[in-house]
């Protein structure tokens, strides 16, 4: 009777182990401590490990977080699979998003950011920019528009952009008729008058066929609002110097 009983068993424990849905998720996220949305139900943070999860496909969100000093991190999401038997591991690494604060000498400009316009005036702060660079406009009345590029490499977290230092800026150059380009924005041919560049270092391209390329950084804030290129000629198979 006894050995009948333990067969019995055995039997119960074998048949629940080879029907039974069972499934076993692992989920990492650098940086740790995000929010986790497994079918749109709250699991709890990164890192988790889930086992005897029923094998069928998930979808899985990764909120975002923000640690270190108020990084924000851009989330993430997922589908899944989830087979039996199978130890499914998944791992993330959020991107970074950066938060600036913009103010304008005189105040009460408006922020345009990649071609939206931002709801408040300077000053004023910008949230969740993904890495790379972006395109800021400032607008003020009766002020040329001031056009900055923020790179989320090197622009500091408090930005101050000066209206009254913003100026236009007569390019130039001998011969006449090169096409004029600013930060790789075709300006136009020379001679030609630009304006809206912060005062800071840009990078000048001039073409003209015939003559050589100038690529040439430029800092805006020591030339006054004046620039005159000079080209020289190209150089061909045996042409003496």
């Amino acid at each position: 009777m006894f050995w009948l009983v333990v067969i019995e068993a055995l039997l119960i424990i074998v048949l629940m182990v080879a029907f039974a849905p069972v499934g076993y998720l692992g989920i990492e996220v650098e940086p740790s401590g995000s929010t986790l949305f497994l079918d749109g139900h709250y699991i709890g943070h990164s890192p988790m490990y889930l086992a005897f999860i029923t094998p069928r496909h998930y979808h899985l969100e990764v909120g975002k977080v923000a640690i270190d000093g108020g990084t924000t991190y851009k989330g993430k999401t997922a589908n899944l699979y989830i087979g039996r038997f199978k130890k499914t591991m998944t791992n993330f690494k959020l991107d970074p998003l950066y938060s600036y604060v913009i103010r304008s000498h005189p105040p009460g400009a408006t922020v345009t950011i990649d071609s939206k316009v931002i709801n408040d005036e300077t000053p004023c702060r910008t949230n969740n920019l993904e890495e790379g660079k972006h395109e800021m406009i400032l607008d003020l009345d009766g002020y040329p528009s001031i056009r900055y590029i923020i790179d989320t490499e090197k622009t500091p977290e408090n930005i101050l952009l000066d209206f009254d230092s913003n100026y236009r800026l007569y390019c130039d150059s001998k011969p006449r008729g090169a096409r004029i380009s600013i930060d790789g924005e075709i300006i136009g041919r020379t001679p030609c008058l630009t304006e809206g560049f912060s005062l800071e270092k840009h990078l000048f391209t001039l073409e003209l066929h015939g003559y050589e390329t100038i690529e040439k950084d430029v800092d805006l804030s020591a030339i006054g609002n004046k620039i005159n290129f000079t080209l020289k000629r190209e150089k061909h198979l045996g042409e003496t110097p």
